[in-house]
């Protein structure tokens, strides 16, 4: 059964390590670390964050499952889109909303359809963004590299899960369940400054 397999054509360097190919895909690695805490955070503190805005403890635990799913909504729209359009603009369109929307979270008025609005959008721009990552490691990386930048992909993963939503409740703790907020749009907005440093706004990296 073995020989009857397909081979595998390895057209990359068979030394490949993570630390080999994590020179190559830094800013990958950086969303994949932000995204990772941001989903861990959401999962954990966004349902309380609801019920300081107004919301009842039943209400916010759909509106928790709602904004988990929500993203779902998007990633074929988003893969199509990818493909057909300005890759870069999508980056900085998702990237933009992620850091704006907790925000505005903030500012709308307690228990009001906007808030559940703003929720949702903020859900379909953040939980993509770990599709994409995948996404550019396919088209970017092949054979044993693209193992490897699985293998940096999903500890990155790991490390944002673990170190952030500790580091959320720090500041939930210390200051505020709207720390929340404050910590999900931080944490997209440094990969937004990441990617206008390293990009810029929409030109097309290669």
């Amino acid at each position: 059964l073995y020989h009857q397999l397909p081979t595998w054509q390895d057209e990359s360097t068979s030394d490949a390590s993570p630390f080999s190919v994590l020179p190559s895909m830094l800013f990958i690695a950086l969303v994949v670390v932000c995204v990772g805490g941001i989903d861990q955070i959401t999962m954990t503190f966004f349902a309380p964050f609801l019920e300081q805005r107004g919301f009842s403890e039943n209400s916010s635990y759909y509106l928790l499952w709602l904004v988990l799913k929500s993203g779902a909504l998007l990633m074929l729209v988003l893969g199509w889109l990818m493909e057909k359009t300005n890759r870069n603009a999508i980056w900085f369109l998702l990237l933009f909303a992620g850091s704006v929307l907790p925000i505005a979270m903030l500012a709308a008025p307690s228990g009001s359809w906007i808030v559940i609005a703003l929720g949702l959008l903020w859900g379909m721009s953040i939980m993509p963004l770990f599709v994409i990552c995948m996404l550019e490691i396919s088209e970017r990386f092949q054979g044993a590299s693209l193992l490897a930048a699985n293998a940096v992909f999903s500890l990155g993963w790991g490390i944002g899960g673990m170190i952030l939503p500790p580091a959320t409740g720090f500041v939930i703790e210390y200051v505020h369940v709207d720390g929340f907020a404050w910590t999900s749009s931080s944490l997209a907005f440094i990969v937004l400054a990441a990617f206008i440093m390293k990009f810029g706004f929409v030109q097309r990296k290669t």
